[in-house]
This record gives structure tokens, sequence and C-alpha cells, in this order.
């Protein structure tokens, strides 16, 4: 998404962008994190070199799912189902959290 951004702000002579939209991820350890987050990331080009800041933000709840605990992400689906459980019974309460990365390329 970064290398995307930076690529086409570098092809259209660009000394910065700015990009904000959602994204869902469906695997890996993003997926089991914050899967659903809001996104920013603005980029400013300085003596050649791109500074990058993006911020997710995201909802840290947990939804039930009635899956197979048998397939390939079983430990995950028990482990996510066993938390929506106890939000359900107010251990857990959800709550918004950013998440902030600066970069350079």
């Amino acid at each position: 998404m970064i290398n995307s951004l930076v690529a086409n702000a570098n092809k259209q002579n660009k000394t910065n962008f700015n990009a904000s939209a959602s994204i869902a991820f469906n695997s890996g350890e993003l997926f089991t994190a914050i899967h659903n987050t809001e996104y920013t990331v603005m980029g400013e080009k300085v003596n050649g070199k791109w500074l990058i800041k993006a911020s997710f933000r995201d909802l840290f709840d947990f939804d039930y799912h009635d899956v197979n605990y048998y397939g390939p992400k079983g430990k995950e689906w028990l482990a996510n189902n066993m938390a929506a459980i106890s939000q359900n019974q107010g251990a857990i309460v959800p709550f918004w959290a950013t998440y902030t990365v600066d970069d350079t390329r």
C-alpha cells in the first residue's frame, strides 16, 4: 500500500501525498490483531527521501463466529470466540486504539 502511494507520487512528480481509507486484513498476524481498520498515510519528500507517517485506528472488540475449530485457523477462532464471550459478559470492554508508524523510503 505505502509503496504504491510513493510510486504514484514519484510518477506525478509530487513532493507530498495524503491518503485515507479502511482496510481489512485477511490473513497473518494483522488479521488476528486489528483485522478491519481505518488508516491515514502522509508522505513528504525531503532531500530526495520520503518521510512517511502512517496512522491506523481500530476498534478493539470481538465478534463471535460459528466456525469449525478443527480447521487451519481453529486455535485463532477458539481464542477469538472466548474473547467475544468475555466481552458479552462485560469482562472485556471495547475501546478505540490508534497505532502510528514512522518510516522512510
